[in-house]
């Protein structure tokens, strides 16, 4: 029997970017938050929430630059660049997401759920606070991390094994990183449903990193989607 074959999205990472993207995936979901912590508290610093959060992001952007250096240039489309399907992706890939997110909102009406997103509260609480840091933060430098994360070492990856499978692990992921810290507040069954907010923007951005076949139209597309986030919070703060 003839063993099938999934095509995998753009040039494939080496083993050892594999395996340093695997490492670095806890890091980038707790370690660093406490080792920064723990670098302010040594030196006596006390910095905002918003510069503490520039600093944790700025850093990623750094870490994940270095490492995956070869494989995000290569995933330029340089020498065959095609822009209509590069846009296409993008294009697509948002319309996919404001889809699943109107459907999610019709389930939700239909079982009568009224979730919130303390992710959403915080980052609208810092977002008042310094808009241009939070916006760098948001818009460009947590995309970067993010995509190359989720999308790029673990959907891209486990796409050679199985695309299904490859979708609910990056999905669920991408979901939990973002309530995770936030449980003891509000308890699991809450983080729960906070974290299902998610899945719309997880499938819509893997959906586009395969469509594309680059990493950089999932980060375009989720750069677009955060930078509409943060406006709107702006709006909200200001109204």
């Amino acid at each position: 029997m003839a063993v099938m074959k999934h095509s995998v999205p753009g040039p494939s990472m080496t083993r050892l970017e594999i395996i340093c993207g695997v490492i670095y995936l806890p890091i980038y979901m707790i370690g660093l938050s406490l080792g920064l912590n723990l670098v302010f508290g040594l030196l006596n610093v006390h910095p905002t929430e918003v510069t503490a959060n520039l600093w944790y992001f700025a850093l990623n952007f750094l870490f994940l630059a270095l490492i995956f250096r070869r494989w995000l240039l290569a995933s330029l489309p340089a020498g065959r660049w095609k822009f209509w399907p590069f846009l296409q992706a993008v294009v697509l890939g948002f319309a996919l997401y404001y889809a699943l997110t109107w459907l999610q909102g019709l389930l939700y009406e239909l079982f009568f759920l009224s979730p919130s997103s303390p992710n959403d509260n915080y980052v609208g609480s810092l977002v008042s606070a310094q808009f241009t840091a939070m916006a760098i933060s948001i818009v460009i430098l947590g995309p970067f991390a993010e995509e190359i994360l989720f999308r790029g070492v673990i959907f891209g990856n486990l796409r050679r094994l199985h695309p299904l499978v490859a979708y609910i692990v990056s999905v669920v992921l991408f979901a939990v990183i973002h309530v995770v810290s936030y449980i003891p507040q509000i308890g699991w069954s809450a983080a729960l449903l906070s974290a299902i907010g998610y899945f719309p923007g997880g499938i819509a951005l893997a959906w586009t990193y395969a469509k594309a076949d680059s990493i950089w139209a999932s980060m375009t597309l989720h750069a677009i989607l955060n930078g509409i986030g943060v406006g709107l919070l702006q709006l909200e703060g200001l109204g």
